[in-house]
């Protein structure tokens, strides 16, 4: 058996573990809710364990299929491929409540309630959507775009509980799906067939894709599957299909805002009279948008508001480390530093920005300092992390000129899967702090080490 179909395998093995975890779980507990579930210390133990455990395994051979020499073709991956994503979509949620918010949003939408208003708990407490609500999000409006609540509507309409569960599953296998065959189709087309497969395996056989995507049905797949269309349709030079995609997927979350922003100044430097008619478009059309939209419109940004400054959920930034490394000081004390801490962030994020601005001169270039921007954001800059997040790395890693970065963003995922299940083992606070400083020590370690600041003249061309 090839080297690389072997690892692929056990990724294979590492998942159904996984999976086998997840209805374990909901076995035990009678209940496929994920918060606000009171697990005894041997059940979290066996359940974090056995996750840490087929984590482990699973970024261990993919780590390995990163590095191997290899002689296979990318076609002949295809049906592998798609069995990961086959047996990882046959996970229940365990390790994140978002798949059952995004029901109860779906049934407000169904039923008339505007889900930017009020949150799950305008259903009432007897709805069946929301009884899998956690209690931190029973009151919290949503924080995702109009173009999502689009896509929510329809799915509003299937009435069963379980059933919904599934076809929203299945809509994130389908995006998971969408990516692979995207995937497919860029990187046969390198002219090293080598480095086609790399870049390939790196997308596509991802632990935070299979895992947050497929398995645990988050929208950031929605989001990558977009984001990756609108670079293909860049990279063949149609602008204007680009910029309007990117628009979509920041109407779905807007931290894509910077790719939109830095392709379209370089299409305005090169003087691209479509691309600047499209800015122009897009810009009034987002204008009569909030503006019909009104109420919605300050709920939905009123609402960031509220989760970017949320100090008591875990977080995984830096922010949140300074709030629990400071709880010995006093409400006073821990406010103060972690606003200190915010804005010198907020800082830190328009300086960087600025700096990206400047240097971007060429699309290779654009795709180089989006993937750094949010490199840099992610782990050092923004108030609040998720580590499901780094799917929006992947459509960039998977065309960033410099294939270090692009580990790096390998290597990211494989740390965040494992410090995301020791949650589950593990007290928060000890899982979060460790979590805030490994990631955000691989990041700058391997920063350091690559020098990946800037793109050579070779690398822009």
């Amino acid at each position: 058996m090839n080297r690389m179909v072997r690892y692929g395998w056990m990724i294979v093995v590492a998942l159904a573990g996984a999976v086998f975890v997840t209805w374990l779980r909901a076995a035990w507990v009678g209940t496929v809710k994920v918060d606000d579930v009171v697990l005894t210390a041997s059940q979290r133990l066996v359940i974090g364990g056995g996750l840490g455990a087929a984590f482990a395994l699973a970024g261990w051979a993919y780590w390995q299929a990163l590095q191997s020499e290899h002689s296979i073709t990318i076609k002949s991956l295809l049906p592998l491929t798609l069995l990961l994503h086959g047996v990882a979509a046959g996970a229940l949620p365990c390790t994140s409540n978002d798949l059952f918010s995004n029901l109860a949003y779906a049934r407000m939408l169904h039923v008339g309630l505007d889900p930017y208003l009020a949150g799950p708990s305008a259903l009432g407490a007897a709805d069946p959507f929301g009884q899998w609500v956690g209690a931190i999000w029973w009151h919290r409006p949503m924080v995702y775009g109009p173009a999502w609540a689009a896509l929510l509507r329809l799915l509003g309409a299937v009435r069963d509980p379980w059933v919904a569960l599934w076809v929203f599953k299945g809509m994130s296998w389908f995006a998971a799906c969408g990516i692979v065959a995207l995937s497919y189709r860029y990187c046969v087309r390198l002219s090293n067939p080598a480095d086609g497969v790399w870049r390939f395996i790196l997308v596509v056989w991802n632990p935070v894709l299979l895992w947050e995507v497929t398995a645990q049905a988050h929208n950031d797949g929605v989001v990558a599957l977009v984001v990756l269309v609108g670079l293909l349709a860049a990279w063949r030079g149609r602008a204007w299909a680009a910029l309007a995609l990117w628009g979509v997927a920041s109407a779905i979350k807007p931290v894509l805002l910077p790719l939109l922003g830095l392709y379209g100044c370089w299409r305005l430097r090169e003087r691209d009279w479509s691309a600047i008619a499209m800015l122009g478009i897009g810009g009034g059309a987002v204008w009569l948008a909030v503006v019909w939209w009104g109420a919605g419109a300050q709920g939905w940004f009123a609402a960031q508001g509220i989760m970017w400054q949320d100090r008591h959920f875990v977080a995984f930034s830096l922010p949140h480390l300074v709030h629990l490394l400071t709880w010995s000081c006093g409400i006073g004390t821990q406010t103060m530093l972690h606003a200190v801490v915010v804005a010198a962030q907020w800082c830190g994020m328009w300086l960087l920005a600025a700096d990206c601005l400047r240097q971007t001169r060429s699309f290779a270039q654009v795709i180089h300092s989006t993937l750094l921007f949010l490199l840099l954001s992610l782990l050092l800059l923004m108030p609040w992390f998720q580590h499901w997040y780094l799917v929006w790395l992947l459509p960039l890693a998977l065309m960033v000129p410099r294939w270090d970065l692009a580990r790096l963003v390998a290597a990211l995922s494989i740390v965040a899967v494992l410090q995301y299940a020791s949650i589950l083992a593990l007290p928060r606070a000890v899982p979060t702090v460790v979590s805030v400083l490994t990631l955000n020590g691989v990041g700058l370690w391997w920063w350091w080490r690559v020098r990946g600041w800037r793109l050579s003249s070779r690398e822009t061309a």
